[in-house]
């Protein structure tokens, strides 16, 4: 079974707006052979968002209270595809793993996510230093390049708005 095309439709359970397009992907299709009653449970998932979204948008009450009683019928459904994944003798096995595996997943995001937060602000205080600062050993403290800099800083603070003191 593929962890990778599960954490996929995990992950664009989010943004569906149409049970066919779920179904479309190729994710699905791979989850759908190795695992079918996994594959059955995220398009259940699929439904009941596109039903959450439809109960945002009603308007009659009557209406409301179908896609409540729609909605109430597929976690019901949810709850029998899982019961009978359960039913399977490796579930605990495989629910651990792939617990293991969604935490693991989850940590190297959030680390990538701070590297890049990390490289912005290096990137951001390399455009404030002086080319002094950035190249010590290679130029003097007064070469054409930081007065240029100084020239440039001066530029923008005059140019900036100042908002009016009354």
């Amino acid at each position: 079974m593929s962890y990778r095309a599960y954490r996929k439709l995990k992950k664009s359970l989010k943004m569906v707006s149409n049970e066919d397009e779920i179904v479309s992907f190729t994710e699905f299709n791979e989850l759908l052979s190795s695992s079918p009653r996994l594959a059955e449970e995220i398009r259940l998932k699929a439904k009941l968002r596109i039903l959450q979204l439809r109960l945002h948008e009603a308007k009659m009450l009557s209406e409301k209270a179908r896609i409540k009683r729609e909605m109430a019928k597929v976690k019901m459904l949810i709850l029998r595809e899982k019961l009978r994944d359960k039913a399977r003798g490796d579930y605990v096995a495989q629910e651990g793993g792939w617990g293991f595996r969604d935490v693991v997943a989850d940590f190297t995001d959030g680390c990538k996510a701070i590297v890049k937060g990390c490289k912005a602000i290096v990137k951001g205080c390399k455009a404030i230093l002086p080319p002094s600062f950035l190249y010590l050993g290679r130029r003097s403290f007064a070469s054409k390049g930081i007065t240029v800099w100084v020239r440039e800083r001066a530029n923008k603070s005059l140019r900036r708005k100042r908002a009016p003191i009354y």
